[in-house]
């Protein structure tokens, strides 16, 4: 992945987001309620106003990429080895398409298309995971991404370890949530992803652990 390509992505799928904000703020009306939140069973259960609703995703992912291009100015060598590596490249990328896809997912149920969220949400969800977890073994060690266990900060042998562990649990976890919602519904795809997440993060933690206990330049310096 090329050094600009995550900007240069990034204020794409900003503009595609604002887009489609400007073209529902015209074609909602002003009073409109719209809804921002679903229950596990896809029911409505939080509203926002029209300028908040449509706002509030892009905003989100404008703060997000504003701190990436502060964090980009830093001289920090490591900092720099991070933000352009393909593995946070590809991830970052994938978060701004998935909150793009939640704000498209608000808008439209808004204009009354038939849009089950949760239908649609763990879809998303699933693919975000599925997708990012290929790429989990590509993070360098950071400050500010990652699986940031005491073990994985103490040790670029355990981070490195642990996230080539940790990525095949979050693409199974995605898959997972994939196959509930083919053969069942929303509520049990959500179940399904809550515990496959919860799976890989212990797994991942306890196994940083050992990582760290086994690390060869921890073993040398004990010698």
């Amino acid at each position: 992945m090329g050094r600009h390509a995550p900007l240069i992505g990034s204020l794409i799928i900003l503009a595609v987001m604002a887009g489609l904000s400007l073209w529902a703020w015209q074609v909602l009306p002003d009073d409109a309620r719209l809804v921002v939140h679903w229950d596990m069973d896809g029911h409505p259960n939080g509203y926002a106003s029209k300028a908040v609703a449509l706002l509030i995703m892009p905003v989100l992912a404008l703060i997000s990429i504003l701190i990436a291009a502060a964090l980009s100015r830093s001289r920090s060598e490591r900092m720099q080895a991070a933000l352009h590596s393909t593995g946070f490249g590809a991830i970052w990328l994938a978060m701004l398409v998935l909150l793009a896809a939640c704000h498209a997912m608000t808008i439209f149920v808004a204009r009354g298309l038939p849009i089950r969220p949760d239908d649609v949400l763990p879809l998303i969800i699933g693919l975000f995971f599925a997708v990012t977890g290929n790429f989990m073994g590509k993070l360098p060690p950071s400050n500010f991404a990652g699986i940031r266990t005491p073990w994985t900060r103490a040790s670029d042998y355990s981070w490195e370890k642990t996230h080539r562990l940790a990525g095949p649990l979050f693409v199974a976890a995605g898959l997972a949530t994939l196959i509930a919602r083919a053969v069942a519904d929303g509520a049990t795809a959500i179940h399904v992803l809550l515990a496959g997440l919860l799976a890989a993060a212990l797994i991942s933690s306890a196994a940083s652990y050992f990582y760290w206990r086994n690390d060869p330049e921890r073993a040398a310096g004990r010698t």
